[in-house]
C-alpha cells in the first residue's frame, strides 16, 4: 500500500519528480561517459606506445639507460639467442623479439638527414610491432632482405620512393665509418613524427654485418600473453635473467605519460565527487521545498491517524522511486553515449601528432 500511496504522490507532484529525476540523471549519465572515455583514453594509449615503441618490456644491459638517448652500440647483450630462447620458455611471454638501435645518416647522394635506425627481425616483430600494419606502399621487410622502411615524412623531404637506391652511413662498433647502398622496400606512416621523421627500419641481419656486431644486438623486446599481468611477469622475469642484464616494463620509458594518466584519474574522481555534491544539494533542497509545501497534507494524513515514521517512509520511498527514474534514464543515456563512443570514437586531429611526445590512436573511444 505504502509504495502505490509514494508512487501516486511522485505523479502527482511532477515539477519535484522533474527536478530530481534529471539531477541524478545528469550524474548518473555524466559518471558513466567520462569513466568510460577515460578507461578508453588510458588503454588506447598504452597499447600505442607498447605497440609502436616500447613492447611490455625490455631487456638491455645494466647501464645501457644512462646512455640510451646516444643510441651506443657498445653496450650490447652477447650471444643474445639462448637468452631469447630461455626467455621464450618462460610462461607469460608470448614473444622475444632482438633489436639493435644506431644512429646513422641516410642520404639519397644529395642531401642527408640525421636519424635512428633500428635493426628488427621481421617475422617476430609482426604482431608485436604493428609497422607491418603501417606501410602505405611497397611491402614489409623479410629476413634476407637488403633495404629499409622508411616513413613519408622522410621520403618527402629527400624525394624517395619504392625502388630507390639510398645510402646509409654510420659508425660501426670499432668506431670505423662504413657505408651501405640500400634500396627503398617500403614506406610507412605512423602517424607519430617520432618514428614517421625520425627513424628507419632494416632486417637485423643486415644490420649486425653492417655495423660488425655478430651475434649482438642491444635490446630484447617482449610481448606478454594476456592471461598474466605486467608487474607479476616483470617479478617472474627479474628473477630469471642472468646479472649483467636488466629488465624494465614499458612504464619506466614513459614515466611522463604513467603521471599524468593518475593526475587525470585524480581530477576525475574530484570531478565526479563535485557532480554528486551538487546533485546531492539539489536534491536535498528539492526535497525540502517538497515537504515545506506539503504541510497541510501531512497534517491531514496525520489526522486520519498515520505517524510521523510512516510520513518519513514515505518521503523515502518518493526519492527512491524519484532516484531509480534518473538512474534509469542516465545509464540508458550514458550506456548510450558510451555504445557511440567505442564504435565511432572522436577523431584525433592529425596536427595534435606533431604536438605531443607518445602516439595517437585514429579516434579516442571509451571502453565499458
Amino acid at each position: 500500500m505504502i509504495i502505490q500511496l509514494a508512487w501516486r504522490q511522485v505523479l502527482r507532484y511532477k515539477r519535484y519528480m522533474i527536478i530530481n529525476s534529471v539531477s541524478i540523471f545528469v550524474i548518473m549519465a555524466m559518471v558513466i561517459f567520462y569513466v568510460g572515455m577515460m578507461r578508453g583514453y588510458v588503454g588506447q594509449m598504452e597499447r600505442m606506445i607498447i605497440q609502436m615503441q616500447t613492447a611490455d618490456f625490455q631487456v638491455h644491459p645494466k647501464g645501457y639507460l644512462a646512455d640510451a638517448m646516444f643510441l651506443p652500440i657498445d653496450q650490447t647483450i652477447s650471444g643474445f639467442t639462448s637468452l631469447q630462447h630461455g626467455l621464450l620458455d618462460q610462461e607469460g611471454v608470448a614473444q622475444v623479439a632482438a633489436r639493435i638501435e644506431f644512429s646513422l645518416m641516410l642520404s639519397n647522394g644529395e642531401d642527408r638527414l640525421q636519424m635512428q635506425g633500428v635493426g628488427i627481425e621481421p617475422g617476430r616483430e609482426s604482431g608485436m610491432m604493428v609497422l607491418d600494419q603501417r606501410i602505405t606502399s611497397g611491402r614489409y621487410l623479410s629476413r634476407d632482405d637488403r633495404g629499409i622502411l622508411l616513413g613519408e615524412p622522410t621520403a618527402a623531404l629527400l624525394g624517395l620512393s619504392v625502388g630507390d637506391l639510398v645510402w646509409v652511413y654510420a659508425k660501426t662498433q670499432d668506431q670505423v665509418h662504413n657505408v651501405l647502398p640500400l634500396r627503398v622496400l617500403g614506406v610507412f606512416s605512423f602517424g607519430f613524427q617520432v618514428i614517421d621523421r625520425g627513424m628507419i627500419f632494416m632486417p637485423l641481419p643486415l644490420v649486425q654485418s653492417f655495423l660488425n656486431m655478430p651475434d649482438q644486438v642491444t635490446k630484447l623486446m617482449i610481448q606478454r600473453s594476456s592471461a598474466i599481468s605486467l608487474s607479476a611477469l616483470g617479478d617472474q622475469l627479474a628473477v630469471a635473467l642472468p646479472p649483467e642484464v636488466q629488465i624494465d616494463s614499458w612504464q619506466r620509458f614513459q614515466e611522463g605519460f604513467v603521471q599524468d594518466v593518475k593526475m587525470n584519474y585524480r581530477f576525475l574522481g574530484l570531478l565526479m565527487g563535485l557532480l554528486v555534491l551538487v546533485g546531492g544539494l539539489s536534491i536535498l533542497n528539492t526535497v525540502s521545498m517538497s515537504i515545506v509545501s506539503r504541510y497541510s497534507e501531512f497534517g491531514t494524513l496525520m489526522a486520519i491517524g498515520y505517524s510521523w515514521s510512516f510520513l518519513a517512509r514515505l518521503l523515502f520511498l518518493e526519492l527512491c522511486l524519484m532516484a531509480g527514474l534518473g538512474i534509469v534514464l542516465g545509464l540508458m543515456v550514458g550506456g548510450g553515449l558510451d555504445y557511440w563512443m567505442v564504435n565511432y570514437g572522436i577523431p584525433f586531429p592529425k596536427e595534435m601528432a606533431e604536438m605531443v611526445t607518445v602516439p595517437l590512436p585514429e579516434a579516442m573511444v571509451s571502453k565499458v
